[in-house]
């Protein structure tokens, strides 16, 4: 929305000092009537400010109901009613009183969905804890498909699960390349603007400073608060909720440079060590006071960042750093219905120079029946290849179907109490064709010009190299690499 510029006087008394009286002098500037006369020029001045900017609130507050933008909705008009207060309409300010009910009952039926989903999020989690094993800001998911609703009896069920690729299709897991982000800037006149913004997570190859000038994978996404806030009117709040997919997670956030890698155990403390210094280098001393918490939605995990006195003119830029998960649907057909279950793992840091994570994903079969036909598929990351094992506790059957990006579990005859843990080993490409790089440069060398005390050694490596090919060989035949 376009604004007409408003006259700024920051100070009342701004033009009055100019032509104060010097009292220690004696001597006056100018006579008490022309005085009189700017000091009231001064208020109308003052009062035609405030009647322009209660014009631009009022604009902006049916802009926002319009597109439902109720909570900066229901803050321009708090922001209104303070104003409005200064001219003692009775008839306006109850026209005004009037919808901050409307907007605060609305707001509050918001909040209280907000919140009845997020309780949901958390009984889940208390049902799957015992089933499945939960990694730290995943909230997996379980929804339960009566057989009535599903139209068909539990002899026809296992027929269709015997057909596994269309149940997949239907219920299979949810994955996002996208980070959304919503919100409301408030400036210091009142007035409330709402945000929305979303960013792509984006996969770059960037070179490592090694011997070898390795290649790693690194995904980032990025968002820029670039709100054109004047010297006059700055930012003095500014509410961002982003959330997060699942299929990702946050390593790292980086705030105008300034960053820290977090860990689980400790990423509270590292986060707001993060925060606390932004933009050194724009701000100089000057700090905006930032506060952040974070909380499981069903969509993803959630920060809301609260940024308080930002200084004029100030960019705000984020950096997300992430690694993506693997990410399970499990199919567990029972007596009376089908339970699906959506869930992720984080991929836990082996071996940094050599490109390794390991994870673990566990199903544990404590739903008051033996089980049968079973299904589980788990989808790999890009830019990883995989070894995979099983390891059982309980006698039953499994089978396993394995493609590049994704691994097939079918369970048979599962007892009550039985666990299926599945272990996998995970590698960079660029770490497997740096390595074959490696292997190619030790086959070259011959040993008939290596010094005869050397020789037995290379032969050796040699030996070892043949056997690495020989697998990354077979491994790209059946296209894993």
């Amino acid at each position: 929305m376009s604004e007409q510029p408003r006259i700024s006087l920051n100070n009342k008394s701004k033009i009055s000092k100019m032509f104060k009286d010097d009292s220690n002098s004696g001597n006056s500037l100018i006579n008490k009537p022309f005085f009189d006369r700017l000091s009231k020029l001064e208020k109308e001045f003052y009062r035609l400010n405030q009647e322009q900017l209660i014009t631009e609130l009022d604009h902006l507050l049916h802009d926002c109901i319009n597109n439902e933008e109720y909570l900066a909705a229901l803050m321009n008009c708090k922001a209104l009613i303070s104003l409005q207060s200064q001219f003692k309409n009775s008839k306006v300010d109850n026209k005004y009183s009037i919808l901050l009910q409307q907007l605060q009952k609305t707001q509050q039926r918001i909040n209280k969905q907000k919140w009845a989903e997020i309780k949901k999020v958390n009984q889940i989690i208390l049902e799957l804890e015992k089933k499945i094993n939960i990694d730290e800001d995943i909230a997996p998911y379980m929804t339960t498909i009566p057989l009535e609703e599903l139209e068909i009896d539990g002899l026809q069920l296992e027929n269709i699960i015997i057909d596994s690729d269309k149940l997949f299709e239907t219920h299979r897991v949810m994955q996002s390349r996208e980070i959304s982000r919503s919100g409301v800037i408030q400036l210091q006149s009142g007035k409330t603007f709402p945000l929305h913004n979303q960013s792509n997570i984006i996969l770059n190859k960037i070179t490592e400073k090694d011997s070898y000038n390795s290649m790693k994978a690194e995904y980032t996404a990025e968002f820029s608060l670039n709100f054109k806030a004047t010297d006059d009117d700055p930012i003095e709040n500014a509410f961002i909720q982003d959330i997060i997919p699942y299929n990702f997670e946050v390593l790292e956030v980086e705030i105008n440079g300034e960053s820290k890698k977090s860990s689980p155990n400790r990423f509270s403390k590292v986060f707001l060590k993060i925060v606390s210094n932004i933009a050194p280098k724009i701000v100089s001393k000057i700090k905006a006071k930032i506060s952040y918490k974070k909380v499981l939605r069903q969509q993803g995990l959630e920060f809301t960042f609260h940024l308080k006195d930002i200084p004029p003119n100030t960019p705000i830029n984020f950096k997300y750093f992430l690694r993506p998960r693997i990410s399970r649907t499990i199919l567990v057909p029972t007596n009376s219905d089908l339970k699906v279950i959506h869930t992720h793992s984080n991929l836990q840091e082996e071996n940094p120079i050599q490109g390794t994570y390991r994870t673990f994903l566990e199903f544990k079969n404590e739903f008051a029946q033996e089980l049968d036909n079973v299904l589980m598929e788990d989808i790999i990351p890009e830019f990883y290849s995989y070894e995979v094992q099983e390891k059982k506790k309980g006698n039953f059957l499994s089978k396993k179907e394995l493609s590049p990006f994704l691994v097939k579990w079918r369970l048979y005859d599962m007892g009550l109490k039985y666990v299926s843990e599945d272990e996998y080993k995970l590698t960079e490409y660029e770490t497997i064709e740096r390595q074959r790089r490696e292997a190619e440069k030790i086959l070259a060398i011959s040993p008939d010009k290596v010094p005869r005390k050397e020789r037995e050694e290379l032969l050796y490596l040699q030996q070892a190299a043949k056997r690495f090919l020989s697998q990354t060989n077979i491994a790209r035949k059946s296209n894993f690499i």
